[in-house]
């Protein structure tokens, strides 16, 4: 490829980003897929050789992540207004948050945001009005009974 060749092919780029763009990142992801057990193994390298580094990161993405998810929903509880950041937390409308951490872990603030934020499925809850809407809907729930002769459970 001579220089001239090289120069019109910038110029392309720069005319067409978003198709630049499709064309590289269709790339990236057949290379990731060719070689995903080379980049699974340097990325357990990296993140065995560097504990600390990436431990830091983590905390300043989970930290970046709630007060983001925070300010979309307004820093304040829904219920009685309190205000300090350390008290507040996600409530999941629906009463399905067990669930929902089962099945993603501690990454399921991601889910929130992935969501668009909305207001039906989530909301900001300080801890002590989450524990007492926690307590009402333990009391909704039917109880399991138990069999009086055998004693399992029905």
């Amino acid at each position: 490829m001579n220089d001239k060749q090289r120069e019109s092919i910038i110029r392309w780029r720069k005319r067409n980003p978003e198709q630049w763009r499709q064309i590289r990142n269709a790339g990236n992801r057949r290379y990731k897929k060719r070689h995903a057990d080379a980049l699974h193994a340097s990325k357990k390298r990296y993140r065995s050789a560097n504990r600390e580094r990436v431990r830091a990161w983590k905390q300043k993405y989970r930290r970046k992540l709630r007060q983001e998810i925070l300010r979309a929903y307004g820093s304040k509880c829904a219920l009685c207004g309190e205000q300090r950041k350390s008290q507040l937390t996600v409530d999941h409308v629906q009463n399905d948050g067990r669930a929902h951490r089962q099945r993603r872990g501690r990454s399921w603030y991601v889910d929130v945001r992935r969501e668009g934020f909305p207001k039906d499925k989530y909301r900001i809850l300080c801890r002590r009005c989450n524990s007492q809407e926690w307590r009402k809907s333990i009391k909704k729930r039917p109880r399991k009974q138990q069999c009086p002769t055998c004693g399992t459970t029905l």
